[in-house]
This record gives structure tokens, C-alpha cells and sequence, in this order.
């Protein structure tokens, strides 16, 4: 976890129950969880969409405020997770070609874009909080390209499509409690690169969802790692 400030906040609006957990970090880059909060959502949020506007933000401010409260911290700025049966995760491509013959962190940044207009949709939009990624240098696997030398470097990122109609309600909820949505996680996403090592991935281990009512499978790519733009002024770090 990397940015400015030692405060960072989540929210899960789930089926069962809206949470929003608060985390310090510490010197040695450690977040402890300082504060938990938890409504019953009873309906107004369905597979990961909100079904009442009015009462999801009324069940997520309970939620925020017990957390608030629990971890005597302000909270300006929160991660918002996802997920749900409307959402799809996918490998996009994205090629570019080499200058000079030699790999530069410029080359990669422009793969990423490329791979992101690659699936270019009015009613959604790619989203990479957290990034899994696999590099290619003329077509051969390589685990990290910087500085090696090729023609071609193919970025194979996997984004998660976010519905419009999912992000505005969400950034209604939690804007009306005078907050702002550092970025949306793709919770699945998140999970595996919070429980399997570099090992687990290199391995190819999958992590399966049992939850009702959907199951989900999700293999790791070999990379994964979290995505940290410059933070803009005041911005929260990304969790």
C-alpha cells in the first residue's frame, strides 16, 4: 500500500450486509484494521447492485459511522469493492511497439492503454485497481520485460467491465455521506492476490468462490501486483 496519509477506508455493499472497514499503516507499511462497521442491507442491494438508493445509503451510513466511531479516524476518500453476476473480468491485449529495441517503463504504461481501448463500450468501462498482467517480448513469455530487448511488447492485462448503471449509484451512496470513491476493486480479484503467495501463482492455483448463489473460479496470473498511479493531492493510497 503505497500514497500519501496512514489512513485508508473499504466498503462491501453485499447482499447480506453493507461493510466498511478502517485501516492504519503502520511505519513498516502494515495496515492494521482499526474500524468495522456492518448493516443488514434487507434488500436494497441484490448481486451486487442497488436495488433502493434511499435505503442502501441509510444502511451504508450506519455501517460507516460504527467504523467511524470503532477507529476514531476521519475518513475522506474509500475503496468501493465489487462484484456480482453483471460483472465480467477479462484478459485484454495490448501491443506496442519497441523503440530503440529496448523495453522502457514508457512501453508498458502504453501496452496498458492499448489493452484498455481494446474493449471500448458506452455503457461500461475498464477498471484495473489492481492489476494482473502477463508480458510478452516478440511473442515469448517473460516475466518482467524492462530492459529487454525486442520489437514488440504484448501486455495481456486483465480489467474488469464496470456498468455505468453499477458506478453511478454506488458513487450516489457514498458521496452523500461527503466521501469520495478512490477507485473500485474487483473483490474476487482482490481475494486471490490477498490469500496465495508468488508461488501459488507461478503454479497456476485457482481461487473458487462457494458463496450462494453463484460459484465463481478465478486462476491467478503469474503477475499480480497492485497498480498505484501519482496520487493527486489528498488521495487515499490504493488498498
Amino acid at each position: 500500500m503505497k500514497g500519501k496519509g496512514d489512513v485508508v477506508a473499504a466498503v462491501d455493499f453485499g447482499s447480506r450486509a453493507i461493510r466498511v472497514l478502517i485501516g492504519r499503516r503502520s511505519p513498516e507499511g502494515i495496515c492494521k484494521i482499526v474500524g468495522y462497521g456492518a448493516a443488514l442491507s434487507n434488500g436494497c442491494v441484490s448481486y451486487g447492485a442497488i436495488q433502493d438508493i434511499n435505503a442502501a445509503a441509510k444502511t451504508f451510513r450506519r455501517a460507516l459511522n460504527d467504523a467511524r466511531q470503532m477507529a476514531n479516524e476521519r475518513v475522506h476518500y474509500i475503496y468501493c469493492g465489487i462484484q456480482g453476476a453483471t460483472l465480467k473480468s477479462n484478459l485484454f491485449e495490448g501491443k506496442v511497439q519497441i523503440e530503440n529495441g529496448i523495453v522502457k517503463p514508457e512501453h508498458l504504461i502504453k501496452a496498458r492503454e492499448n489493452a484498455s481501448l481494446s474493449h471500448v463500450s458506452t455503457d461500461s468501462r475498464p477498471i484495473s485497481c489492481i492489476v494482473s498482467e502477463e508480458w510478452l517480448v516478440d511473442n515469448m513469455p517473460v516475466l518482467y520485460p524492462l530492459n529487454m530487448r525486442g520489437a514488440v511488447l504484448t501486455g495481456r492485462i486483465r480489467f474488469t467491465q464496470l456498468m455505468a448503471f453499477l458506478e453511478n449509484n454506488l458513487r450516489q451512496c457514498v458521496e452523500n455521506e461527503g466521501l469520495k470513491i478512490s477507485d473500485f476493486v474487483y473483490t474476487p480479484l482482490a481475494s486471490a492476490f490477498g490469500c496465495l503467495y508468488d508461488e501459488d501463482m507461478s503454479a497456476g492455483v485457482a481461487v473458487i468462490n462457494l458463496s450462494a448463489p453463484l460459484v465463481r473460479a478465478l486462476p491467478c496470473i503469474r503477475t499480480a501486483r497492485l497498480w498505484n498511479p501519482q496520487p493527486t493531492s489528498g488521495e487515499a493510497p490504493i488498498l
